[in-house]
């Protein structure tokens, strides 16, 4: 059996798609700054409730929780910080790249 063409089945004067109006490393870098400053206030976040109840006001919490606010041990405060500064060392740089790259342009 022989398979042909037909004139619908392809064009030769296609136009051509249109270029993206964002550059994709631009594209790229606003995606990670997005992500970066999320990720930065979700372990801020937990840093900040960290320190509420463990440096500034240990042991005023409310008699009906039950019991004692869990206290973090130096693991623990690692697994809270260095995300939190990744989150801030990747904010900065992709802030950096976007100046850098709007003063080139």
């Amino acid at each position: 059996m022989r398979f042909t063409l037909l004139p619908d089945d392809y064009c030769m004067h296609v136009p051509r798609p249109p270029r993206p109006r964002v550059p994709f490393d631009i594209g790229i870098t606003a995606l990670v700054l997005v992500l970066c400053v999320l990720y930065g206030l979700v372990f801020g976040s937990m840093i900040y409730v960290s320190i509420q109840e463990q440096l500034i006001a240990p042991h005023t919490h409310e008699p009906g929780l039950g019991s004692l606010p869990h206290f973090h041990s130096p693991a623990e405060w690692a697994l809270l910080v260095l995300p939190a500064l990744i989150a801030v060392g990747g904010t900065l740089s992709s802030l950096r790249y976007l100046i850098t790259r709007s003063r080139r342009h």
